[in-house]
């Protein structure tokens, strides 16, 4: 059989939504002795999703202290200013605790070295994200490049 008509066949089927009685299913949780793997496992599940939940706001907050940008202190004042976002990888050992110097070079001219103070220790742990307002003299122009060094003063593992 041959056809050379290039209709389209189509089906479908339409499942009408149970409805919802809240009253009715709640009584059905007092049913525990008869159906206990149900209750059961759906206690458990609100169990784990609270403690996720509980998890994630504290790591939210934690996250929110953390989100600062730094103004490094020149020796003297600096009418350019320019962001900075330093990013350490989370790789096991990616952080240092060593003072960092950070230098822009620029189209027209190069900003002196900047001491990034690492006070505490924390500031470039693994896997975080530090801004920084570094200031220069006189416009830079596009910045092309970034040089980040440290001190060997701490644990480098940079």
């Amino acid at each position: 059989c041959e056809c050379q008509h290039l209709s389209v066949f189509a089906g479908g089927f339409f499942v009408p939504p149970n409805t919802v009685d809240f009253i009715a299913d709640a009584a059905l949780f007092l049913t525990v002795a008869s159906n206990p793997v149900v209750v059961s496992m759906t206690g458990v599940l609100w169990f784990g999703y609270i403690i996720v939940m509980i998890f994630a706001w504290r790591v939210d907050r934690k996250n929110a202290r953390k989100a600062v940008i730094y103004v490094v202190r020149p020796s003297r004042p600096m009418p350019y200013c320019y962001m900075v976002s330093i990013m350490t990888g989370w790789r096991r050992g990616a952080g240092t605790t060593s003072d960092v110097m950070l230098r822009l070079l620029g189209a027209k001219r190069s900003s002196e070295w900047m001491r990034i103070p690492n006070i505490g220790g924390n500031l470039f742990s693994t896997g975080a994200e530090e801004w920084f307002a570094i200031g220069a003299e006189a416009p830079l122009g596009m910045v092309t490049r970034i040089l980040i060094g440290h001190n060997c003063s701490g644990s480098p593992s940079w």
